[in-house]
């Protein structure tokens, strides 16, 4: 995908030094987020662009820019895109470094494994997505989703006790438990 951040004023210099190396980053985000709808993953990180473009000025810790374009995303998605996910991906390439399902669900993830995923509690599915797909820390997770840390281990711990039950039968069927 191409964004136009180049046609942007350029009083902003350096946004595209610091946001841009995020690209990749914030479509896999999104991707999981609008249930592996390319093009809804899309134009949510183009809006998630748009509205940091917008508020570049209130980043005031460089380090935390990855927390800051996530909580920005996360929140454009509850905003706009939660109540219309759509349940069938589009079949449209995108230009990524990779093709983001393999990405994001690798290769053992099967349907199976995908659908349980997408079934957790949207309060499950937001913090597994960020912590075990994305590698995203407890305390970055805890300042994207604006609760507390203790909320985001706990939510974490339910969340993977309700994938362990849904795929309890699927693992044992192919071998992986007794």
């Amino acid at each position: 995908m191409n964004y136009k951040v180049a046609e942007l004023p350029h009083d902003k210099e350096d946004f595209k030094t610091l946001v841009l190396p995020y690209l990749n980053y914030l479509y896999r985000v999104a991707f999981c987020l609008v249930q592996k709808n390319k093009q809804d993953a899309e134009d949510l990180v183009q809006e998630t662009i748009i509205k940091a473009y917008k508020s570049f000025y209130q980043l005031k810790d460089r380090e935390k820019c990855r927390a800051w374009l996530t909580s920005i995303l996360y929140n454009t998605f509850i905003n706009k895109y939660r109540k219309e996910i759509p349940i069938i991906p589009l079949e449209e390439d995108i230009i990524y470094e990779e093709d983001p399902e393999t990405e994001i669900l690798g290769e053992i993830m099967d349907q199976e494994v995908s659908k349980a995923l997408f079934e957790l509690p949207e309060e499950y599915f937001h913090v597994i997505i960020l912590s075990d797909i994305e590698d995203v820390s407890y305390k970055e997770i805890a300042e994207i989703l604006e609760i507390p840390m203790g909320t985001v281990r706990s939510r974490l711990s339910r969340g993977r006790r309700l994938l362990k039950a849904k795929l309890h039968r699927y693992a044992k069927g192919r071998g992986y438990i007794k």
